[in-house]
């Protein structure tokens, strides 16, 4: 009887022990129903509720969790497109950006993705990019149920350059305004983020754009000339964005002064490509390099950057989320999916 205590004792201790390991750590949730020959390349991740999360690959694969990201599968498979941005409105409304592949009928031509059921279907509200041979959107984001911009890349039949692109709705997605004041000089606009219905920025391949007029026009508030900026995220008067180079700038002024945050050598080199900002207001910034994951998580009492290190994390990664203000998901790519919980 007492050995059998002792044995109970033993792997109660040891049980409670590899619970506590897997909510302090990193784990990598699973997908079910896929081949373990399918390589994901994840390009973003929301959250519409603490309970349901949706996640995008690259190539049209979008996947689908209803257990705070604890396990995932296939909810839909967009054919013949490649997706980079996911955005739900509401709980029941979510948009998807991205472009139609080289090859199909609509080669080469924009897409936007909307589901008002949450999730259950999806229709194409794409709109349609004037003058252009080819158009990509990188991004998609609204600010309630009717208003929104997507913005992206598109090249002219005359033109080999890039050249950026922006639209706007103001009906939920049904039709769609292409805006041109300055926006060709943007370059390959890469993110979109308002704070309010006026007042939004955008980060490109030439630095951080600034609207205040809903989009209508924009103008260059930061000037990036050897590093491109990938993502841009915004709190209050704050604007952050991150780039190639180990660039990370801010301003606390809404974009008329801004600062370059001073990383580690062993850091110049990465590649960040996203910035956002927990429930808690502490900001994360995602990439990697050369096959070498970094995930930097901003120390509000030193204002200073704090590496973490998650385990099986080689990759690059792309975007992250917050089912609610205890747990974090991350994702990339190939096959890069953690998730921690406090």
């Amino acid at each position: 009887m007492r050995q059998y205590s002792i044995l109970a004792l033993c792997l109660s201790i040891l049980s409670a022990f590899g619970q506590a390991q897997v909510k302090n750590g990193w784990i990598t949730p699973e997908i079910l129903g896929t081949s373990d020959s399918r390589e994901y390349y994840f390009q973003d991740i929301v959250f519409s509720d603490e309970s349901t999360g949706w996640l995008i690959d690259h190539f049209g694969v979008l996947l689908k969790s209803s257990n705070g990201g604890s396990s995932w599968s296939v909810a839909e498979h967009f054919e013949s497109r490649k997706l980079s941005k996911i955005q739900f409105s509401s709980s029941r409304v979510g948009y998807i950006s991205g472009g139609w592949e080289t090859g199909d009928k609509r080669s080469g031509q924009c897409f936007v993705g909307r589901t008002r059921d949450a999730g259950k279907t999806w229709e194409d509200v794409s709109p349609l990019a004037r003058g252009t041979r080819t158009c990509h959107l990188w991004d998609v984001y609204f600010v309630d149920g009717d208003l929104g911009w997507s913005v992206g890349v598109a090249q002219r039949p005359t033109d080999p350059n890039e050249k950026g692109i922006v639209f706007r709705t103001l009906d939920g997605g049904r039709s769609w305004k292409q805006i041109d004041k300055k926006v060709e000089n943007a370059g390959v606009i890469f993110a979109v983020e308002f704070v309010s219905r006026t007042t939004g920025f955008a980060a490109s391949n030439t630095g951080v754009w600034k609207t205040t007029d809903g989009g209508e026009s924009w103008i260059l508030v930061y000037e990036s000339k050897t590093e491109q900026l990938f993502d841009v995220a915004l709190m209050d008067r704050e604007v952050w964005a991150v780039g190639s180079n180990g660039t990370i700038v801010s301003s606390k002024d809404s974009g008329n002064s801004w600062k370059k945050a001073l990383l580690p050598a062993d850091l110049a080199e990465f590649w960040f490509a996203k910035i956002a900002a927990d429930p808690s207001g502490r900001f994360w910034v995602l990439g990697g390099i050369s096959g070498e994951a970094a995930v930097l998580v901003l120390d509000d009492k030193a204002s200073s950057w704090i590496r973490e290190k998650p385990s099986n994390s080689s990759g690059f990664l792309r975007s992250i989320a917050f089912p609610d203000e205890n747990c974090v998901v991350l994702a990339g790519a190939t096959n890069l999916l953690l998730r921690r919980c406090r």
